[in-house]
């Protein structure tokens, strides 16, 4: 039996949600792989610095962040990622989105509850977790 490669999937826009250290590397890191990359945070100075060290686009809301993204990224603090990856699944239907949270119980369970997600792996269609 053979198993079938992967799928390709082509990334070409990514937005990163909160642009601290951590989503900043992933912007630094989406960048360097070739995709154009545009962040939004509720910081503006956070989003400048932010901008002014890994070359990201600046967005002025979390609408302009996200349009026509292939990839979300949400890298805010724990107690914002449920609120944050709720809006980012309705603000854009068709993105792949996931986070950068580190304590995934928590942060499960609150994205469920925020979503309305009846999938008993409680994940929604287009947000990805890895514990």
């Amino acid at each position: 039996m053979t198993s079938m490669p992967p799928p390709e999937i082509t990334l070409r826009r990514v937005a990163i949600v909160g642009t601290g250290l951590i989503g900043t590397s992933i912007a630094m890191a989406a960048s360097r792989a070739g995709a154009t990359v545009t962040g939004w945070d509720l910081d503006p100075v956070v989003l400048a610095t932010a901008a002014a060290h890994s070359g990201l686009g600046l967005a002025a809301s979390l609408e302009a962040a996200v349009a026509d993204a292939d990839l979300v990224v949400v890298a805010t603090p724990i107690a914002a990622v449920a609120a944050s990856v709720a809006a980012v699944l309705r603000l854009a239907p068709t993105a792949l989105v996931t986070d950068a949270a580190s304590v995934k119980t928590a942060v499960i369970d609150n994205v469920r509850a925020a979503v309305g997600s009846e999938n008993s792996s409680g994940s929604s269609s287009n947000w990805i977790w890895i514990s």
